[in-house]
């Protein structure tokens, strides 16, 4: 007994010791990019609250925090003290920014510049997720944005896959039967039951990189599906089985109709939202990567146009659309092409670098300046 005893503890520790040691090394040779979203059931994801970790990849090192509301920056409240102006940034994985360190990010640097000129009393939010899309920021604001009693909303805007992502959030995976298309207000951050190995599950996904790579893995090797059916057989996880039948029968044309209406309808939306509660609403429009540096990545923007836009000119025209509904827009573009040599986005992760950030910041700063009369 105590040799078979023996044994085992010999096997578990040697196991142990070899997890620790792949892990570590891992690390150094090819970290993963951790885990810093949860879903609920109304597949709305969000930031992992009190959650920091480094975004480590072959073009950045950065450090990632989110206070207790799923924030990067400083700890806030929900109440606004008397004198102060707030003004809410909202976007997807441009405003979460998380290949920069906080520092560098573009809230922070038009946070700086405004205290540094002596704008007092003036306080900018920034929220984004990585995945977002249009109708996920409109639950956003409805639910938990409008909290903080932002006099701006400042929606970062990627028509790179936000057209034809809102369409697959709001019909493929049903978010449209849990509310009245009309009003997509929804109870946001719901206590969803864990059970324990669900628990385990998230925890290892925003701390392992041995067990991130193990799951991408498993999920590209084809097994997909099969995992997640032994997952939720497993009470492993709390998103339902998506039904993409209807998805899959309708033509490309009208699939890519249907996406640019619901584009429109959803900024509407803002608007009256917005208007209704004395908050002035902006859109900033993010351009592609390849509209700066054509020479990288072409297939990816020519596979935005063929599936997801349906015309070449998908970036111009979403643009014009925002104009048709009376929305101030600022496109991005122009100022990001003048300084394109600055190298501002980083070539393999398709987001901006701190230089990118800094632009922005200066471009946020000086429409922020305007908007408030500075």
């Amino acid at each position: 007994m105590k040799k078979i005893l023996m044994g085992v503890f010999l096997f578990i520790s040697f196991t142990v010791i070899a997890l620790l040691l792949a892990e570590f090394v891992l690390r150094l040779v090819d970290p993963q990019p951790l885990t810093r979203q949860r879903e609920n059931k109304y597949l709305i994801s969000e930031n992992i609250l009190n959650w920091s970790g480094r975004n480590h990849t072959r073009e950045f090192n950065v450090l990632i925090e989110y206070n207790r509301l799923g924030m990067r920056g400083e700890p806030i409240e929900y109440e606004k003290p008397e004198k102060e102006t707030r003004l809410m940034v909202l976007g997807d994985s441009f405003v979460e920014g998380a290949q920069v360190n906080w520092r560098d990010h573009f809230s922070a640097r038009a946070q700086h510049q405004l205290s540094a000129g002596g704008a007092q009393g003036i306080k900018i939010l920034s929220y984004g997720v990585a995945g977002w899309d249009t109708v996920q920021e409109l639950i956003y604001l409805k639910s938990e944005g409008i909290k903080f009693s932002p006099k701006h909303v400042y929606l970062f805007f990627y028509p790179g896959n936000d057209i034809n992502g809102s369409d697959g959030r709001y019909y493929d995976e049903r978010l449209s039967t849990f509310v009245p298309k009309t009003d997509l207000n929804l109870l946001y951050r719901l206590n969803e039951p864990q059970t324990p190995l669900l628990k385990i599950k998230e925890y290892l996904l925003s701390q392992s990189h041995l067990f991130t790579l193990l799951k991408v893995s498993l999920e590209i090797s084809g097994i997909k599906n099969e995992l997640k059916g032994v997952q939720r057989r497993m009470n492993m996880i709390n998103i339902p089985q998506r039904d993409d039948s209807y998805a899959a029968t309708l033509p490309r044309e009208q699939r890519i109709a249907r996406s640019w209406q619901l584009y429109s309808d959803l900024m509407r939306q803002f608007q009256i939202f917005c208007k209704e509660r004395s908050i002035e609403f902006h859109v900033f429009v993010v351009p592609h990567l390849t509209q700066l540096y054509p020479d990288r990545h072409p297939e990816e923007y020519q596979k935005i146009i063929d599936k997801y836009w349906g015309r070449p000119d998908g970036y111009e025209h979403s643009i014009q659309v925002l104009r048709d509904l009376g929305v101030d827009v600022i496109d991005l573009y122009p100022q990001m092409n003048e300084r394109k040599n600055d190298q501002l986005y980083y070539v393999e992760d398709f987001h901006w670098t701190a230089a990118g950030h800094a632009l922005v910041g200066d471009i946020l700063t000086d429409k922020i300046k305007a908007d408030l009369n500075l």
